[in-house]
């Protein structure tokens, strides 16, 4: 009597973890299976999460090669701004030595005028 309830009891127990499934073939060869709702509710349940999982992935996927390309196209930025700052620095440096070289002129004909309007100045007022 024991063993007849503990072989009940296993098969009740056993009988909540497994589930059952029918196989039907149909006329025309097809194999049908059948499942129960709740089975077919976990089925669902799963597919939608892998959807979801899939679009989220999608979703990352596509941001990352944003990023990349944010990333790419700042480097080019920085790589043009950087030409664009060597341009101007040899322009600014070509057009201080221009100046230099005029105020380095204007100043020697200032000074020659000076001396040239002295010694004019001179001579009229010895004469």
């Amino acid at each position: 009597m024991k063993l007849r309830s503990k072989i009940i009891l296993f098969c009740l127990l056993l009988s909540e973890c497994v589930y059952s499934q029918n196989v039907l073939i149909d006329n025309s060869g097809d194999t049908l299976v059948t499942i129960t709702l709740e089975q077919m509710d976990d089925i669902y349940i799963e597919l939608l999460q892998k959807d979801s999982l899939m679009a989220q992935s999608e979703i990352s996927r596509f941001k990352t090669l944003k990023y990349v390309q944010l990333l790419d196209s700042a480097e080019k930025d920085i790589t043009t701004l950087r030409m664009q700052l060597n341009i101007v620095s040899s322009d600014y440096s070509s057009l201080l030595y221009v100046s230099e070289k005029k105020i380095k002129r204007n100043r020697k004909i200032a000074f020659y005028s000076i001396l040239v309007a002295i010694c004019q100045a001179a001579i009229i007022s010895v004469l």
